[in-house]
């Protein structure tokens, strides 16, 4: 907990049951078609039939009957039943064909060679009127307390009030439990209805108490954010400060001694410059662990090379100046004349340079975590986020948020910087009024 406004810790997942989430559930209405199965002999006789009462009446004898005695039958579709007789392979095939003077589609499924040859084959049929594409379908979204979000669904205008109360008793149960469609029937037709329920998963957005929404693992985005803030400045200025000191030490040895030891720190300097940090961070990394020590160490001992030779170029203008010379002849120490007369006026480029190494730092962690080689896995991090983003392009959250604080630390870094070089800028006190 940061204050009482982010009661959250970055490390604290926050359960689904506690996001007080609007759950919906969704209501799936569909026509079924009318289907019917016969299983017939190679001589065209029924033997079996179901679903009779879907096409024929009741009381009619259709056992051991031949089939064209109620059903057109195509020579088509008598060379496909007779494949499927000779035990010949055969794909799904279906034909439009006439019962009663009522167009129905007749399908035989996929046929397979087998070591016998059948005894029977079945055909399925349906209406035609009654194909897929011509289907009534409803779907209606309702609130847990079965008010829907829309207006009241067309289905119940037909059904009956007992089915609508069916219908809603299983439309509650599927907040608490998972149940299977069931099936009404009105007026001649039938109807499937099937429950489903719209759960709450991770990432999530906006929702109340989580202005900025959650990531990936429950967590509160705006709690990262703070604390990312927080890491990534700590980050930085760890790191400018160990770069430029550094970057001092090694340029200011090199510049007021010059000669062979100039020539031979450019020499080391230049093979020092060509290790591939990331490939090192990789190494170490998998070796040591991730961690914020090791980043920080790896990271600022290769990353003080640029400000070394700005330092060895003013120490090497500032060392034949007067000044010096008059220090040198008093007996003043290297280390001394280096401390109190040359370093104090070689400060220009290290205060020049520090916001923009600063956010250079905070730039560089962000990229590091989003590669996955930065801070330990769960640190708050934008990088960390925007790599989350990455894995789910839906959660915009993830990716305008820390990308805007990243931008917003960015410019402030640059401008708090631009007003330290500003004030200690000797130039505005050199006026001749």
């Amino acid at each position: 907990m940061i204050f009482p406004l982010i009661p959250f810790g970055y490390q604290e997942n926050i359960p689904v049951k506690e996001l007080n989430a609007p759950i919906r559930l969704v209501l799936n209405v569909a026509t079924e078609p009318k289907i019917a199965t016969i299983d017939i002999k190679s001589d065209l006789t029924i033997r079996k039939i179901r679903g009779k009462e879907q096409f024929f009446n009741e009381d009619q004898k259709l056992k051991k009957k031949p089939i064209t005695d109620f059903i057109s039958i195509s020579t088509e579709l008598k060379q496909a039943i007779k494949n499927r007789f000779d035990n010949k392979n055969s794909t799904e095939i279906q034909f439009k064909e006439l019962l009663n003077k009522t167009p129905i589609i007749v399908k035989l499924r996929t046929y397979e060679t087998r070591d016998d040859k059948p005894s029977k084959i079945r055909l399925y049929i349906q209406k035609e009127d009654e194909n897929n594409n011509n289907q009534y379908v409803e779907e209606i979204i309702y609130f847990t307390n079965l008010q829907p979000v829309s207006n009241t669904p067309k289905i119940f205008k037909i059904l009956s009030p007992e089915q609508k109360s069916d219908v809603l008793k299983n439309l509650e149960k599927r907040v608490t439990v998972f149940n299977d469609a069931i099936y009404l029937e009105n007026n001649g037709v039938s109807y499937k209805f099937s429950f489903d329920k719209t759960d709450v998963f991770y990432p999530y957005g906006y929702i109340k108490g989580h202005p900025c929404g959650l990531d990936e693992a429950g967590r509160d985005v705006l709690t990262q954010l703070i604390y990312a803030f927080r890491i990534s400045i700590s980050f930085g200025i760890l790191l400018v400060v160990f770069t430029i000191t550094l970057g001092i030490l090694f340029g200011s040895i090199q510049g007021y001694f010059g000669g062979k030891v100039d020539l031979f720190g450019q020499r080391l300097i230049e093979i020092w410059s060509a290790l591939p940090f990331l490939y090192i961070m990789i190494l170490l990394g998998d070796s040591l662990g991730r961690s914020f020590t090791l980043l920080l160490i790896v990271y600022g001992v290769l990353n003080w090379i640029g400000i070394s030779y700005y330092m060895r170029a003013e120490f090497l203008r500032l060392r034949k100046t007067s000044y010096v010379e008059a220090a040198k002849c008093l007996g003043l120490s290297n280390f001394t004349i280096m401390k109190k007369h040359i370093l104090p006026n070689a400060l220009v480029p290290i205060i020049t340079f520090f916001p923009f190494m600063l956010v250079g730092a905070i730039g560089a962690l962000a990229a590091l975590d989003y590669l996955g080689f930065g801070l330990p896995f769960g640190t708050p991090s934008f990088g960390e986020l925007l790599r989350q983003a990455q894995g789910t392009p839906s959660a915009w959250w993830l990716i305008l948020y820390p990308s805007v604080a990243l931008f917003v630390i960015m410019l402030l870094g640059t401008m708090i910087g631009d007003g330290i070089r500003a004030a200690f800028d000797p130039r505005k006190f050199n006026k001749i009024e």
